[in-house]
């Protein structure tokens, strides 16, 4: 019998989290989920900083910290929104979010979709982890309305984390291509002016990776935050090799200039690995032509296409639409302290982030 898709995960941590996200430390277990295994994470309050994958306060008050660079227009209202979030941080401390084990924990910035049977996981994974908390990030308001309701009814804890972007291909109606957005259009016709040739991952040597792993930190870690996952090569040819996420490079004269990772986990389409040359032209459209090409892959596979979060007019122009994402919080087992904390921290990120985040896009 072939091992499932969380068994392949687990074997790539053969030396420790660090080999696999460099700015991360955890450690992996698995836990049953009605009749599929899925990763848990844990990691330790102390480990702090820690990349915000595993570690809310980085994710909320570090990370949120750096996207207010985005209020240059605004010196006061970026001033402002850097001490609420400052101010925030002794209530995530007091909360113990930090201290947690994170079912379907896949080390990507969108996790996919979890399977039924996820609330008694995080249930079972209380009882296992008395002390923690359990977290169960990457739920929108969108695709994961009714699993949020439940979480909600059980008494979770929900903390909007950011505003993020959900694009569903269009079907063909009478045996006709679907119609497009413009965009959507001038993007498929860029990725095909032969000006680039596609290298599969499945022909990716292991210097491949390496420039793989470079082109993603030069955009992810370089022009955006290196607070973002530091994925190492391993990581990448790991994922690969499994099978969890699909590779593709846009190569010129057999150089490459950008890749793509895709992971189809769950019924929907992530993008987590994207990464570019950025000291070439803007012209060339390469983020465009890797954008494309997820797209249609999603198309292929008729499944919803996860774009993640900014460049909110590039993606709205392609046809997504808007969703708030969630990160889920079982705390009921901790002290009172702890329960009070997150409850007033997810009612604080409710009223106050989640209309700044539908505002301005975060």
């Amino acid at each position: 019998m072939p091992p499932s898709n969380a068994q392949a995960f687990i074997t790539l941590w053969t030396k420790g989290s660090a080999q696999l996200v460099a700015n991360l430390r955890a450690r992996v277990e698995l836990v049953q989920a009605g009749g599929e295994m899925l990763p848990v994470t844990l990691c330790d309050a102390r480990d702090r900083p820690n990349c915000y994958l595993c570690q809310p306060s980085t994710a909320y008050i570090d990370y949120g910290i750096e996207e207010t660079r985005h209020f240059t227009h605004s010196p006061l209202l970026r001033r402002t929104l850097s001490g609420l979030l400052r101010g925030a941080a002794p209530l995530l401390r007091a909360s113990g979010l930090d201290h947690q084990a994170q079912v379907n924990n896949w080390l990507l910035a969108t996790n996919p979709p979890p399977p039924t049977g996820v609330l008694p996981a995080m249930q079972a994974l209380a009882r296992r982890h008395p002390d923690r908390a359990i977290l169960l990030r990457s739920l929108n308001d969108a695709t994961d309305a009714p699993l949020l309701a439940a979480l909600r009814a059980a008494g979770v804890e929900l903390l909007p984390a950011r505003q993020v972007w959900i694009w569903h291909p269009r079907p063909a109606t009478q045996g006709k291509p679907p119609s497009l957005p413009r965009d959507r259009r001038r993007d498929a016709a860029l990725l095909a002016d032969g000006q680039f040739d596609l290298h599969p991952g499945a022909a990716f040597t292991p210097q491949d990776y390496a420039t793989a792993a470079d082109l993603y930190a030069r955009l992810y870690l370089q022009k955006y935050t290196p607070l973002n996952p530091h994925y190492t090569p391993a990581f990448l040819q790991g994922m690969a090799q499994t099978g969890l996420m699909r590779l593709t490079g846009l190569q010129a004269n057999g150089a490459l200039l950008g890749v793509i990772g895709t992971v189809a986990l769950g019924g929907m389409l992530t993008a987590p690995v994207v990464g570019y040359r950025t000291d070439l032209p803007q012209s060339l459209g390469l983020y465009r032509r890797l954008l494309a090409l997820a797209m249609a892959e999603a198309e292929q596979a008729q499944i919803p296409f996860h774009m993640s979060a900014g460049a909110a007019s590039f993606k709205r122009n392609r046809g997504a639409k808007p969703a708030i994402e969630y990160t889920a919080a079982l705390v009921s087992h901790l002290p009172t302290r702890n329960r009070i904390a997150t409850a007033i921290l997810a009612g604080l990120l409710t009223r106050i982030g989640v209309p700044i985040m539908r505002r301005y896009g975060l």
